[in-house]
């Protein structure tokens, strides 16, 4: 069976607890730029219905790891920081997912 590689995010705790920042704050910077926030509903006089609206980053910032890490978060005292002082990535290695007739992921017990 093959394995699936992806990167992951590690929080360096003592280093976001000095700037003030939570676990919980940099979350809010990181799953936005990457898959986008719902901001809400978008009216339009010329649509039926509302059309949601979706903010994100653009394709090359995403997908550009360098300037995921540049993204500055601010801690409670103000000050900024960026996300490379705070997160460090690592990579991981999983089982790969298997899919049955309904489409349906189950993770493999098997980690290589």
């Amino acid at each position: 069976m093959m394995s699936q590689e992806h990167g992951a995010g590690l929080v360096d705790k003592e280093k976001a607890a000095s700037s003030g920042i939570s676990e919980g704050g940099i979350a809010k910077t990181m799953v936005p730029a990457s898959s986008g926030y719902q901001a809400g509903p978008l009216h339009s006089d010329s649509a039926k219905e509302d059309m949601p609206l979706t903010l994100r980053l653009d394709r090359a910032t995403r997908s550009d790891l360098e300037r995921i890490q540049n993204l500055k978060v601010a801690g409670r005292s103000g000050r900024v920081v960026a996300l490379s002082e705070l997160v460090h990535s690592q990579e991981v290695v999983e089982g790969k997912s298997i899919y049955h007739k309904l489409q349906i992921a189950f993770e493999s017990p098997l980690s290589a």
